[in-house]
């Protein structure tokens, strides 16, 4: 297992979050500048690796992208461990269709800052999951979502006191030239742009990366890596790393108050193999994003 720990980035370049919007037409100078002055991790805390407590399970969960197709796997892992579980959805119809009187349903939008304080109040924990999904809506688009819609979600995390946070982004969020961003309006940069902001916040916090999803039942053999390695992303997609949704999703319910966990960024794909996971094992190697605190550099701020 590869552990080298992400690097803290450079603050001396003036970089806005909407010099990224343009989508495939963006520069790739300016690109390289926004991946090195932004997108390479930085330590909020650190915390010895020590331990595998996971959380009790007497606090709330709530679960942002609950009704995607990662989420809903969230959710139904959360339950089986016996957490509370409160849904946020922009249809709470549709989440009331597929989970019952399971779960809290609360109609919220991560577009919408007003909807996410009330949706969030009492929280213990929070699992987010979020994705743009322009097909379905177009304005629902990476910048409003990955981006701004997780600076809302963390703001509103840290009013009500939220004890982790647990995001889930992607692997290739720290290379510009990946096929992904050109193909649908630089997704991954704002990703990154989203991780920043849950770094810089103060909480406690866990990114996870995985390869690319797939729609597997689960229940296979897991590695996790750290440094966001895998390149070769023009090779036949069956040849990409790549995790089941199912995986992936109780990967973030198990990271839920690991202390060795705290302020760690790192990639997860599937061995393609099945077997059990020793989750203390797979999590013990992971080292902390490098770095002190520091302030957040002024080129940061994010658009009010």
């Amino acid at each position: 297992m590869s552990v080298q720990p992400p690097l803290r980035p450079r603050t001396g370049a003036s970089v806005s979050a909407r010099s990224i919007r343009g989508g495939p037409r963006l520069p790739w100078l300016r690109v390289l500048v926004v991946l090195a002055s932004l997108l390479t991790p930085l330590a909020a805390a650190q915390a010895p690796a020590t331990g595998g407590t996971v959380a009790s399970r007497d606090g709330l969960l709530v679960v942002a992208g609950a009704t995607g197709r990662t989420g809903v796997h969230v959710v139904e892992h959360a339950l089986r461990k016996g957490y509370q579980v409160r849904v946020l959805a922009r249809r709470p119809e549709a989440a009331r269709e597929r989970f019952g009187n399971r779960v809290q349903i609360v109609a919220a939008d991560v577009r919408d800052a007003a909807t996410l304080g009330p949706a969030l109040a009492g929280a213990t924990w929070v699992i987010a999951s979020l994705g743009s999904s322009q097909g379905r809506d177009p304005t629902y688009v990476p910048d409003e979502v990955e981006y701004q819609g997780t600076r809302r979600l963390v703001e509103a995390a840290k009013a009500a006191g939220v004890r982790h946070f647990v995001m889930i982004t992607a692997m290739g969020v720290t290379q510009p030239d990946h096929p992904l961003n050109r193909a649908s309006r630089n997704v991954l940069l704002w990703k990154a742009l989203g991780e920043n902001t849950l770094r810089f916040s103060g909480l406690d916090y866990t990114i996870v990366r995985p390869g690319a999803l797939l729609d597997g039942p689960g229940g296979e053999r897991l590695t996790v890596s750290q440094g966001d390695q895998f390149r070769d992303w023009e090779r036949p997609r069956n040849e990409f790393p790549a995790i089941d949704r199912a995986d992936l999703a109780l990967v973030t319910v198990e990271a839920l108050g690991r202390p060795p966990l705290r302020a760690r960024t790192f990639e997860v794909t599937s061995e393609r193999v099945r077997g059990a996971v020793d989750w203390d094992a797979l999590f013990a190697g992971l080292k902390p994003d490098r770095g002190p605190p520091a302030p957040r550099p002024a080129a940061m701020a994010p658009p009010r």
